[in-house]
């Protein structure tokens, strides 16, 4: 029998027999022990989680869910400080939150509610209510329950099946009336061994999903969005009827999600006595079309501060283009607003534009709100289409980041919408290149470095160096070229370009290194490569998702070492090439053909920005081979 499924055996078993003769302990401490081995890193474990979604009319007649959740949980460990979330929006209410303990009797819990925030974009009105108990024992249950009434079904849109933690069993349950038309898209359920029943209930039809051993989702670096990976449903509430038999869209197709979009927006009272005095001060008439919208955008990006989070329906609706002037600050979609109006009033054809950034797996054919998290402004201009979004600090005029490159858009069109693709970049766009000359000084390398980025890698210096004091800045470019190496001595750094979205960032520098020769009899022994990049990026066997890095990279070395005076080469390093869908790494040592000098050059390229989980193994291998070379040494032999 699996482990798992033993253990749950066992705890039933065990519960029952033990039950109140082990005081706060209700389990015996061989199963305990046996769990707390099985999740070591575990405080505690779902026994068993009910969430049943039942679709009924509201006061006004329109649909609303309720929204039921019963979760069972496990300690295992001593004096447990209980903690969970709920979470929830103003779409969205608490109805109420009780604790019971294993017998169902009821047991007090503490609950706090707060704005939800993490790193991102469009987080409208989210909010979480924190859940508190204290002082459970090793191998006591407890119980939660909590209902929550979504008063716009539009608004439920995914159900995902793992969390956090392990759960060992999972029952999601939707009870949809004859009168609601919903349509429960089944996500990435393959591999996963979840059970499906349909019966029929007065009035309706029940819909059972049931999932036993649910893994807690992975806790590695470099994750992708849940949609790509976790199975999940996607919930579409397409219409309903009335009490009339009428019928009512809701989201039927993407026409509807555009005409809700469109709704919204048409609401904004924007003005434009704000907006036309600062336009007065920027641009003039002597400057063309594409001077101006230049103008305008950077004058956005660097005078409107981002933030993620907003009240209300503003979720998904605008903030007006002079609150958003005069407060200095907005969300994606204010922003986006304001861009919009300036450019309007300057004659150019400027449109709001819907997309879901790259931690979204879904796109346009699917009517739903789950489709979009992020809003940008697209000008058409002289037969160009250009994509601007504002809120990314740094990022030059036409160009986007990578997390919304490849994406699909909607862009207003009146009545109706326009569906495109904002551009892909090649990762030699975000390029970093690094030129390193190099000459001994006994067992010492003092050298010269030139280092200059473009596109994302310049894009992610300058977001850490913008937050950096004045009288901290070069200490922290010191770090950061060293990566802390306390055997390299900097000198005389100089950074050009920063916080400068047009010119690629470079920063130059002279430097010594005391741990990279070693002199044994008539040889030296010297390493090349001074930041072995990727060498530990070494992708675990039990890993599931892919692994999605910030961008797509270019990392491009040039690194020559002068031959001294008396030193014949002995033994260079093996070159190594392989070239794969995701990758492509090339290493090369040779000697100058017109200088006494090595040249060592690499070039490593990320072409996807993520490397799949079909291809773990040949990274890895990629990476051992890295590896080698990185460990091996050039050696000059006295002559």
């Amino acid at each position: 029998m699996h482990k798992s499924r033993l253990t749950l055996l066992l705890l039933f078993i065990c519960a029952t027999a033990y039950g109140q003769r082990q005081g706060s302990i209700d389990m015996p401490e061989q199963a305990i022990q046996e769990l707390v081995e099985q999740y070591p890193d575990q405080d505690f474990i779902l026994l068993e989680s009910k969430h049943r979604f039942r679709f009924e009319r509201g006061e006004t007649g329109e649909p609303v869910v309720r929204e039921r959740v019963e979760d069972r949980y496990l300690s295992l460990v001593p004096d447990l400080v209980l903690s969970d979330v709920i979470f929830f929006d103003n779409e969205t209410r608490i109805d109420f939150v009780k604790g019971f303990d294993h017998k169902g009797k009821s047991r007090k819990v503490m609950t706090a509610e707060s704005a939800y925030q993490m790193d991102g974009v469009f987080h409208s009105d989210a909010k979480i209510c924190e859940i508190f108990y204290e002082g459970l024992g090793k191998g006591e249950r407890m119980g939660i329950l909590h209902e929550k009434t979504v008063t716009d079904v539009k608004y439920l849109t995914t159900v995902f099946f793992q969390a956090e933690f392990p759960i060992f069993k999972k029952q999601i349950e939707f009870e949809v009336p004859d009168w609601m038309e919903v349509e429960l898209a089944e996500m990435n359920f393959e591999g996963y061994a979840l059970k499906k029943r349909e019966e029929r209930v007065k009035g309706g039809t029940l819909y059972t999903y049931s999932i036993e051993d649910v893994p807690m989702r992975e806790r590695r670096m470099y994750l992708p969005g849940p949609t790509h990976s976790l199975p999940h449903i996607l919930v579409l509430s397409k219409s309903f009827q009335d009490r009339s038999g009428k019928k009512n869209r809701l989201l039927s197709n993407t026409e509807d999600l555009y005409a809700w979009y469109r709704k919204l927006v048409q609401s904004v009272p924007n003005q434009n006595d704000i907006i036309e005095s600062i336009l007065q001060d920027l641009v003039g008439e002597e400057m063309t079309k594409r001077e101006k919208a230049e103008t305008l955008f950077y004058w956005v990006q660097e005078n409107i501060r981002y933030i993620a989070f907003h009240e209300g329906i503003a979720g998904f609706k605008p903030a007006t283009a002079q609150s958003v002037c005069s407060d200095r600050y907005g969300d994606c979609k204010g922003m986006a607003n304001l861009l919009k109006q300036m450019l309007s009033l300057q004659g150019m054809d400027a449109r709001l534009s819907w997309l879901g950034t790259r931690h979204i797996a879904y796109d346009y054919s699917l009517p739903s709100l789950a489709v979009d998290n992020h809003m940008i402004c697209t000008l058409f201009l002289e037969g160009d289409t250009i994509f601007l979004d504002p809120t990314e600090k740094s990022v030059a005029f036409g160009n986007c980041a990578h997390r919304i490159q490849g994406r699909p858009v909607m862009i207003e069109d009146g009545e109706t919408f326009l569906l495109s693709r904002i551009p892909e970049q090649a990762a030699e766009s975000n390029e970093s290149k690094y030129e390193i000359a190099l000459r001994l000084d006994g067992t010492k390398i003092a050298g010269e470095a030139d280092f200059r980025y473009k596109g994302e890698s310049r894009l992610w210096i300058n977001d850490s160096y913008s937050y950096i004091q004045q009288n901290h800045r070069e200490d922290a470019l010191k770090s950061y070229v060293t990566i802390d190496e306390k055997n390299m001595i900097v000198r005389d750094i100089k950074a050009s370009n920063l916080l400068e979205p047009l010119a690629p960032l470079q920063i130059d520098f002279d430097f010594e290194l005391n741990n990279q020769v070693v002199e044994v009899g008539d040889e030296l022994y010297v390493g090349l490569d001074l930041y072995q990049d990727f060498a530990a990026l070494e992708i675990d066997s039990d890993r599931v998702e892919d692994l999605v890095l910030p961008y797509k990279m270019a990392e491009v070395y040039d690194v020559s070492l002068v031959i001294p005076a008396g030193y014949e080469i002995s033994y260079m390093p093996k070159n190594y090439a392989v070239e794969h869908e995701d990758f492509k790494i090339e290493l090369d040592f040779r000697k100058s053909a017109t200088e006494d000098k090595i040249i060592y050059s690499k070039r490593i390229v990320m072409k996807e920005g993520a490397i799949r989980r079909d291809n773990f193994e040949e990274w890895n291998r990629s990476v051992k081979a890295l590896q080698d070379r990185y460990e091996d040494r050039v050696i000059l032999r006295r002559q």
